[in-house]
């Protein structure tokens, strides 16, 4: 038996065929256009970089520095995790963000740690008792000097923001407060009176005594040179030792 095809079919089959070539040769244009233009895309450079922030101990000029070692990646190829991971290897550097700016910029926010205290001559410490080491030249600034154990950064460093007002209160300033194993505060002021105040239940108990002392010692308190206050019913004073007069002159 024939089959008889009719000139309309063949038309119409051919007209598909067609369209069919059409869109396919569309489609591949359309990739091959897209994947040029990517191509493009990831090989823009990055032709500005902004670095905003308050620069204390961080260099600006440091910070453009190593901004400008990921600056031959094109626009989209910049990992902006990585770059985000190198910037905060720089001990000041607490928090940084980076981001990409359409067509060709960079903006970078630095945040900066500040150091409220020494710890153990090592390391800073910030006001939440966030531990950072940095050079030894930054070690040197105007910091009082916190030591104890390791893992107790946070009460040390509670404890030194209820001794400030203290010390203010007797005219002086803390030049170090030190927590040992035991469990026992010492108290150094800048005035060079030390303090012994024993365990750390007794520390608020004696709080306001601390204040009291130059009331208590009347004009002798400047000639104290410790004041253990370990004791349940009292204090023991160490007096400071007068110079010796120099031969010739009369004591």
């Amino acid at each position: 038996m024939h089959t008889l095809v009719s000139n309309e079919a063949q038309s119409a089959g051919a007209a598909r065929g067609g369209g069919s070539a059409i869109a396919i040769t569309f489609l591949v244009v359309l990739a091959a256009t897209v994947a040029s233009l990517l191509i493009h895309l990831n090989a823009r450079p990055i032709t500005s970089v902004r670095i905003a922030g308050e620069f204390v101990n961080v260099s600006r000029a440091d910070m453009q520095q190593l901004m400008d070692e990921f600056l031959p990646s094109g626009f989209f190829e910049l990992d902006v995790t990585e770059v985000r991971q190198e910037a905060q290897r720089i001990p000041w550097v607490r928090r940084i963000s980076v981001r990409r700016i359409w067509p060709d910029s960079l903006h970078v926010a630095v945040v900066e740690r500040v150091a409220v205290a020494r710890w153990n001559d090592q390391a800073l410490l910030e006001a939440d008792g966030t531990r950072f080491e940095v050079d030894e030249a930054s070690m040197s600034g105007d910091y009082a000097n916190l030591f104890g154990p390791d893992g107790s950064e946070e009460m040390v460093l509670k404890r030194y923001e209820q001794m400030t007002p203290l010390a203010e209160a007797l005219g002086t300033r803390v030049r170090s407060l030190t927590l040992d194993r035991r469990g026992a505060w010492r108290l150094d002021l800048e005035s060079g009176l030390a303090l012994r105040l024993g365990s750390d239940d007794r520390l608020d108990r004696i709080a306001p005594y601390i204040a009291a002392l130059p009331q208590i010692l009347g004009e002798r308190f400047s000639d104290a040179a410790s004041i253990d206050l370990r004791y349940s019913n009292g204090f023991a004073v160490r007096w400071r030792q007068k110079a010796e007069p120099e031969e010739g002159q009369a004591s």
